[in-house]
């Protein structure tokens, strides 16, 4: 089971409140907050993506033919 840990410290209280509203349970924010973190990451992860093909890194396709044959193998 994957674990992840949250640094509230790094959270201000305007994006909380943005986040949470009254009737939010603890839990309820918490998980408002694991989804944002996740599509941070995955921002974060196209971005270095985005990176490395910039510097010829990865793999390349011509077309969706070859990219469908890449992942079929």
């Amino acid at each position: 089971m994957e674990t992840k840990s949250i640094r509230v410290s790094l959270i201000n209280h305007e994006r909380l409140a943005d986040i949470g509203h009254k009737n939010d349970s603890f839990n309820d924010i918490i998980s408002k907050l694991l989804d944002e973190y996740e599509e941070y990451q995955g921002i974060k992860d196209l971005i270095e993506a985005d990176k490395e093909f910039a510097n010829g890194e990865g793999v390349h396709f011509s077309s969706l033919d070859e990219l469908d044959t890449y992942l079929d193998d």
